[in-house]
């Protein structure tokens, strides 16, 4: 009797690694009675190398007459894996192997007939996919992505009716500082200021103490979002914005600074500024629809043209 050797090929030097693990063993957690659950231990002394071509493969899984084997999920491997990391993946795979095989085998069970053919819709799926698949690679060829200032200018101005304000909307200055900060005093004399030296020196104290500091990169943002930085809800945005250019609101820890620079209310034309992303994305969704439906007739005209469609229903 030889000692046992390790073939080259993927299958066999995991089912190596399972063996020298020793962590083989019975899932007894799972007690069904026409569900065999375990793990195959391979012997060191055998009269032939391991799991030689001739030899029939053992599975590593059963359950309800069906048989899983080592060589049908070499893919949940990851190149390189060690054996005690190789043997914990197998493991916690065949488990949930095993555990989807209880549930298919109580959904045959008590499904009708009728509920269990599924056969036209992975068919209506996989055709969906396969289309959806070849339209994403033509777009991919033939979509401009390029989108100019003009172009956006142009939708903006002809869509103004579609582009009202769900939510205010503000260009703030947001300062939440420590109330036991030495800087608190000389923030709160800077943050509503316009002047470029002490918007500068509020920028190096802030960013030195202040425990959170945003100027939103001086674009529109959401009223609503600022305020969830402020532990104050005011009854009425619009009232607020349009009687309040600042805020300081303070707690136990914390002084809360709000500058509003602008505002724009519920109701009124988005500015073009924070409508731009969308209208990119609505331009471009739109050349994708011109291109697919181009695509569609195009080819049927082709398929038309050369005798290979007939529609008997006239």
């Amino acid at each position: 009797m030889k000692f046992l050797t390790v073939n080259s090929s993927k299958t066999d030097w995991f089912r190596y690694q399972i063996f020298l693990s020793g962590l083989v063993s019975a899932k007894n957690h799972i007690r069904m009675k026409t569900c065999l659950f375990s793990f195959l231990m391979l012997s060191i002394f055998a009269s032939c190398s391991l799991l030689s071509g001739k030899e029939s493969e053992k599975p590593v899984a059963k359950a309800y007459g069906k048989e899983l084997y080592l060589s049908q999920i070499l893919e949940i491997f990851p190149p390189g894996m060690g054996k005690e990391d190789s043997v914990q993946i197998l493991k916690n795979y065949l488990e949930g192997w095993v555990r989807k095989q209880v549930i298919l085998q109580r959904a045959e069970s008590n499904l009708t007939s009728d509920q269990k053919n599924v056969d036209q819709l992975i068919e209506d799926y996989r055709t969906s996919l396969l289309i959806y698949k070849y339209e994403q690679k033509y777009l991919s060829q033939k979509l401009d992505t390029i989108i100019s200032e003009d172009q956006v200018r142009t939708f903006y101005d002809s869509n103004k009716d579609n582009l009202v304000l769900m939510n205010s909307i503000v260009k703030a200055l947001f300062v939440k500082i420590s109330n036991s900060s030495q800087a608190l005093e000389k923030v709160k004399e800077l943050y509503r200021s316009n002047k470029d030296e002490e918007i500068k020196a509020l920028d190096d104290l802030c960013l030195q103490g202040a425990a959170k500091y945003d100027y939103f990169n001086e674009q529109w943002v959401s009223f609503n979002y600022v305020l969830g930085e402020v532990p104050y809800q005011p009854d009425s945005q619009e009232d607020f914005l349009r009687k309040n250019q600042s805020l300081e609101f303070k707690d136990s820890l914390f002084t809360y600074l709000l500058n509003i620079k602008d505002y724009k209310l519920k109701g009124e034309l988005a500015p073009l500024g924070y409508e731009r992303e969308n209208i990119k994305s609505i331009i471009l969704n739109q050349r994708k629809q011109v291109l697919i439906k181009d695509l569609e007739i195009k080819m049927y005209n082709e398929a038309l043209n050369r005798g290979q469609l007939k529609v008997f229903v006239q």
